[in-house]
């Protein structure tokens, strides 16, 4: 709406400017358009979802070939989670290697989201695979972390706490209860969503004996809209416009 008021605007001036002793109620009608409206673009905001896809939900078919992965240059050099380590794509296999992809083009004001991805079983020794979601440039790389399956005894998981498994009654690809293909659901927490607002991006890296078919990101967000006054603004603009006109008209005539 403020693109109205500003046509208004032109237009009063280019027609009032003639009669010197209008001046006064032309800018009183330009400063009631514009007041209005800069009350109204500051009121309630909006939801709306935003979805962010990466690889292809196609059941890890490879018949187009790999999808890539995109993950930023900082993403590439983390040291100590993916830097120097051999990096995948989706839908390819995996063995001691990761897929990672940097989420970028964020919108502002997110209030919820969530990752979803379809992961499968590559290779043996997969009991301690994980999910990883952060930022590469900060000092603290790693917002969140989860084993994909649960401890079957066999694997080096030293340090796990509770809640640290995305599948708690289930290992992963060998054990009690083993899943090998599974799709998982993250719901992003506040802390999380609080510095991806801040940054405009969030990285996502998975390892590292499993493949991944897709890595799906959906965020909703806020965002500012119009209230009423704002056209209560433009159409107080738009009258004293209209009575300006019909005065000056009349005196030409006369």
């Amino acid at each position: 709406m403020p693109e109205l008021c500003f046509v208004v605007q032109l237009v009063l001036t280019v027609e009032l400017n003639q009669e010197g002793k209008f001046m006064k109620l032309i800018n009183q009608a330009l400063i009631t358009g514009i007041v209005l409206t800069t009350v109204g673009l500051a009121g309630t905001a909006q939801a709306a979802t935003f979805t962010f896809m990466a690889g292809r939900e196609d059941g890890f078919s490879t018949a187009d070939g790999y999808e890539p992965a995109t993950p930023s240059n900082l993403l590439r050099e983390l040291p100590g989670f993916v830097q120097g380590r051999a990096l995948i794509n989706f839908d390819e296999p995996g063995y001691d290697r990761v897929l990672a992809h940097t989420f970028t083009g964020l919108p502002t004001g997110i209030i919820a989201g969530e990752l979803k991805f379809r992961a499968r079983v590559s290779q043996g020794g997969s009991c301690n695979d994980r999910i990883r979601l952060g930022f590469a440039d900060d000092s603290n790389p790693v917002g969140f972390f989860n084993f994909l399956g649960a401890s079957n005894g066999d694997c080096d998981r030293s340090g796990i706490g509770p809640g640290q498994e995305l599948l708690p009654n289930n290992s992963w690809g060998e054990g009690l209860n083993a899943i090998s293909d599974y799709t998982f659901t993250i719901p992003l927490q506040a802390a999380l969503i609080a510095r991806m607002n801040e940054k405009g991006y969030i990285d996502v890296w998975g390892e590292d004996d499993t493949e991944f078919d897709y890595f799906q990101l959906s965020v909703t967000a806020t965002e500012p809209v119009p209230e009423p006054l704002t056209m209560l603004g433009a159409a107080a603009a738009l009258g004293y416009g209209a009575i300006l006109k019909r005065k000056y008209s009349k005196k030409i005539e006369s």
